[in-house]
């Protein structure tokens, strides 16, 4: 408890002494706006800073370090983390704080961040956070996006995102034991509208997708209305299907 309190207090020191400009040794300029900081501090919370700082990167010995790549409100929110342990995190914040966070390598940062995703996954984004997770190496992302979508599939297969999934991923996703359909029908109906997305590129794809996809409880109906030149693909492969089902 104590050295808890006493935590909170150097924090509250450290913060007031930024704001007062008192004892800074460099200021990072980011959009024509400086912000005077502690090299300790930021080294302390940063891989990247910690990097520039103790090599010989010219950056080292520089009072004024320009800022590139990153936004200015970006900039005032990570050093608020850095020096408060805190942050309000808002959807601005994954626009703008999450890439610059990765860059300057802030993993508690990044953890926050990572929560604050998760818990916002929805039909609407869930896709598109995926994408995110992936991008800036978010595990936690990844893993709740996909759950998401394989709890959610019978609803998000139908939007674009998931039309404009890479093959490896649609093929993770259908064989997932934890994939949530009442119907394989719906599996098979998502591979149809995957390959007919780009179907000049795609159509080769199909017989490696219906590897993961349990012909045995489709029934021939369903099989055969997706046989539908404006829907599915591969005619005379899907055709021997059908035409096996039916011996069987």
């Amino acid at each position: 408890m104590l050295y808890e309190e006493a935590l909170k207090s150097d924090r509250f020191v450290s913060t007031r002494q930024r704001m007062n400009n008192q004892f800074c040794d460099v200021i990072l300029l980011v959009q024509g706006k400086e912000f005077p900081a502690h090299r300790n501090v930021l080294a302390a919370c940063s891989v990247y800073f910690d990097t520039m700082f103790s090599s010989q990167m010219k950056e080292r010995h520089e009072k004024t370090i320009p800022m590139e790549g990153i936004t200015s409100y970006a900039m005032e929110k990570i050093l608020e983390f850095i020096y408060a342990q805190d942050i309000s995190v808002t959807s601005k914040d994954i626009k703008e704080t999450l890439p610059a966070a990765h860059l300057m390598q802030i993993e508690e940062l990044l953890d926050v961040l990572s929560n604050y995703i998760a818990n916002h996954i929805n039909s609407s984004n869930c896709f598109f956070f995926r994408e995110i997770g992936k991008l800036y190496s978010l595990k936690d992302v990844i893993e709740s996006a996909d759950f998401y979508i394989s709890y959610k599939f019978d609803e998000v297969y139908k939007l674009t995102g998931f039309c404009q999934l890479p093959l490896f991923d649609v093929v993770s996703i259908i064989a997932s034991d934890s994939l949530n359909v009442m119907d394989e029908g719906i599996v098979f109906e998502a591979v149809c509208r995957w390959v007919n997305h780009d179907i000049n590129k795609r159509e080769s794809l199909f017989p490696i997708l219906m590897k993961s996809v349990r012909l045995q409880l489709i029934s021939t109906a369903n099989l055969a209305k997706n046989i539908s030149p404006k829907v599915c693909i591969c005619f005379s492969f899907l055709t021997l299907i059908i035409f096996i089902k039916r011996k069987r």
